[in-house]
């Protein structure tokens, strides 16, 4: 029963995208001046989950929401008032900033306006102070001749940091972690290891401790120190801060590509790669490269863009405030370049037999291959090349058409089929996850929906109403099933997405529904409720709870909804707002969940 209107190539095309990547060849970049950022000496930039970038420079501390620049001291309610250049700045999972000054090091609570000095014992030098968020602790690095290594747990951020090392000659430039998580110390000529047991070592190294550094989007990063080249997630390739090598066993490297290294000093890493969606992206002198990590069976190819920094100055990168792109500038001095890749058409995969096809599902196979449900039958893509086209499911299958389908961690994929019921694949075998009866009359036997709850709980939804999935005994139960007049017996359950507090929401074609499952609690809004419940219209399609107080709603006649759970619906997108249709067939928010893909019957928006 084709009861839905098709959304077809462009919502296969998206999938692709965010389950695939780009292809090989890394997207062009665009850039600007970002003229709020350049009227101050930018040191250090970090974001925090609020959206917020926190501004380390010359002049000060500053929060940044991509208007306006706010100086700390408008932001303290309580505590000193510190003037003067800060050098470093981080922020934990908890929100707290972490602030690298000369003379000290702060910690500002933003949710109360507290400031206050971290109690790290007095030095004479001016020597910045290095920090570092790693395995829940603020590291800390401060001084010169001698210099000391403190540690403060997160868990406990009022206590005195302990002392973990200390060096009476020498200076640390950097400290990083490696790929495994230790702590790499990087001085002027030599590097130190911190192991597990707590000793520090030093590393064999011809004279000099310049590294290369690797970081990503969700926040984790290595080093390594530059005395080996820097080697790619895929084939026999490497960068050294100014060649790619290609590396075959039994061969001497060739050399791929050349620039001209970046010049900074040893507070810089000789490499500094920052990745956004598989692309590595990093600074020579006066351009920025990017390069394509997707496994391909061609070379990877260098791109160039010309940049024009300050010269003479440290010159870094770094990710913008909402992880869409990156900025560029050189540390101390005015001039701050965003560069963000530019936008591309979105096209649909090539079929086998050149079929136009009508999605419905889209997974991942234990395999890495894709798998792709439709009207039309169940394709499959190789897994390694996100361009491959898609061919149809080679043996045995339960059904005519795979509506969802969820992966679970331990590769076994849960399937809601059209009028079957659900079946689980695992290891190549097809099973039922039956509904012992009798059973009520249905309109449909329909799954259109799929969850996995944090706490692992397994639900389903769509023509017969709720349910909860029993896979071991390859089972599943009607939620409230002695309860002939509970409301989700009479939906059809579009879509469901769990809120903050473990609670589920539920879009269905008579409205949408909060339920509390341990409880039973369920709050219905749709357009017969009172304010604040009250919705345009009953028909929804999806949702997506970011926040306590921020649910997205899509629906099938009204657009899309920003709905605060106790106060209401707070916006409305609809045609007059740019949306290309009023029917919303998803909304999705890739981490860090800032930016919003919107899929509709007439296009895509972001």
């Amino acid at each position: 029963m084709l009861k839905r209107i098709k959304i077809t190539h462009w919502l296969l095309a998206l999938a692709c995208l965010l389950l695939a990547g780009p292809v090989a060849r890394a997207q062009p970049l665009e850039q600007h001046t970002d003229r709020v950022l350049s009227t101050v000496g930018v040191r250090d930039i970090a974001r925090d989950a609020a959206g917020f970038a926190w501004v380390a420079a010359r002049q000060g501390l500053f929060r940044y929401d991509g208007r306006q620049l706010v100086p700390l001291g408008q932001l303290v309610r309580q505590g000193p008032r510190p003037h003067g250049e800060v050098t470093r700045v981080v922020v934990d999972t908890a929100g707290t900033v972490w602030i690298g000054m000369l003379s000290a090091v702060y910690a500002f609570v933003p949710a109360t306006g507290e400031l206050r000095q971290v109690p790290l014992p007095p030095r004479a030098d001016n020597w910045r102070s290095l920090l570092l968020l790693h395995q829940g602790a603020l590291w800390v690095v401060q001084g010169a001749n001698p210099f000391r290594l403190f540690r403060l747990p997160l868990r406990h951020p009022r206590q005195v940091p302990r002392l973990v090392w200390q060096l009476s000659q020498g200076v640390v430039m950097a400290v990083e972690p490696d790929s495994v998580g230790q702590l790499l110390l990087f001085g002027e000529k030599v590097c130190w290891r911190l192991g597990p047991d707590g000793r520090v070592r030093p590393l064999a190294m011809p004279g000099n401790s310049h590294r290369y550094r690797v970081q990503q989007a969700n926040g984790r990063r290595w080093a390594q120190p530059a005395t080996h080249p820097l080697r790619l997630p895929h084939g026999p390739y490497a960068l050294l801060d100014s060649t790619l090598l290609e590396q075959r066993p039994g061969q001497p490297p060739r050399v791929l590509a050349r620039w001209r290294r970046n010049l900074s000093s040893a507070a810089v890493p000789h490499l500094n790669v920052l990745e956004l969606d598989s692309t590595w992206y990093w600074l020579g002198q006066g351009e920025v490269l990017a390069m394509s990590v997707r496994r391909q069976r061609q070379a990877p190819r260098v791109q160039h863009l010309a940049l024009a920094l300050a010269g003479g100055w440290n010159g870094w990168l770094c990710y913008n405030r909402d992880q869409t792109g990156l900025w560029a500038f050189a540390e101390g001095m005015p001039g701050v370049f965003e560069l963000r890749p530019r936008r591309v058409a979105v096209q649909a995969l090539p079929v086998a037999g050149r079929l136009q096809l009508s999605t419905r599902a889209i997974s991942r196979l234990p395999d890495g291959r894709l798998v792709v449900g439709s009207y039309a039958g169940t394709f499959t893509q190789a897994a390694d090349s996100p361009q491959a086209p898609l061919r149809p499911w080679l043996g045995p299958i339960p059904g005519p058409v795979w509506f969802c389908s969820l992966g679970l961690p331990d590769g076994r994929l849960v399937i809601g089929l059209e009028n079957y019921g659900i079946v689980v694949l695992s290891g190549g075998r097809f099973e039922e996850i039956a509904w012992p009866g009798p059973h009520p009359p249905l309109v449909g036997k329909s799954t259109f929906c799929l969850l996995r709850t944090r706490a692992g709980q397994l639900w389903a939804g769509g023509q017969e109403g709720l349910f909860q999935l029993d896979l071991p005994h390859r089972r599943r139960t009607r939620y409230r099933a002695a309860d002939p007049a509970w409301p989700l017996h009479h939906c059809e359950i579009e879509a469901m997405s769990e809120g903050a507090g473990g609670e589920l929401w539920l879009a269905t074609n008579q409205g949408l529904y909060c339920l509390q499952p341990v409880t039973g609690a369920l709050r219905h809004y749709g357009p017969t409720e009172p304010p604040p419940y009250r919705l345009p219209t009953a028909l929804t399609r999806c949702v997506l709870p970011l926040h306590p107080d921020s649910v997205w709603v899509g629906t099938l006649d009204a657009g899309l909804l920003l709905l605060h759970p106790r106060r209401g619906v707070q916006r409305q997108l609809t045609l007059s707002q740019g949306l290309p249709s009023e029917a919303v067939a998803f909304v999705v928010a890739p981490p860090p969940g800032r930016v919003l893909w919107v899929g509709t019957h007439n296009g895509l928006v972001r």
